[in-house]
């Protein structure tokens, strides 16, 4: 799981990148601090670490390495 989650970036967020497919999903969650749209990949900004665990843990199978 470290390998998708990595460092914070400058601005203090985890990014992390999935699959298109999974926006309707993600749009349900109210504490996710962004979410961007690049072709057929998603960026996700979380301030928060637990978050980020769970997105990972929850929604593995859409993760872009």
């Amino acid at each position: 799981m470290s390998e998708y989650l990595g460092k914070r970036d400058p601005s203090g967020y985890y990014v992390l990148v999935f699959k298109s497919s999974i926006l309707g999903k993600l749009k349900n969650i109210e504490d996710l601090s962004g979410i961007e749209t690049y072709g057929d990949s998603i960026i996700v900004r979380v301030k928060s670490r637990s978050l980020a665990k769970k997105l990972i843990e929850e929604y593995m199978e859409y993760l872009v390495k």
